[in-house]
């Protein structure tokens, strides 16, 4: 799971470090936030590159009836989206845990 929710967090690092290089200012990158005193819900901005993933991988499947010789692409679309969605709810039900588990 872990492998399938990085990507977005490799762009943006990659996208920051160009943008670094280009404006030559710096760019205060936390992991976690510091200094909260109550627990933190879960930002939109976390979840939004896997909510576009699960959307956009509904359309082919949509706009085609029938795949015809590409059926098999069909099963790596619906896989996409059974791990996409899975990751979705592992993101919200394990920060869920950690909120009422950790409290700051």
């Amino acid at each position: 799971m872990f492998q399938l929710v990085r990507w977005p967090w490799a762009v943006y690092g990659s996208f920051m470090g160009v943008l670094v290089v280009i404006r030559q200012r710096n760019v205060v990158f936390r992991v976690t936030p510091k200094g909260a005193t109550h627990p933190v819900s879960l930002r939109w901005g976390v979840l939004f590159p896997y909510i576009v993933v699960v959307v956009l991988s509904f359309f082919p499947a949509l706009l085609v009836g029938d795949a015809g010789e590409a059926s098999g692409y069909y099963f790596f679309l619906i896989l996409s989206q059974v791990l996409y969605v899975l990751a979705l709810f592992c993101i919200v039900l394990i920060h869920r845990h950690e909120i009422t588990q950790f409290p700051r």
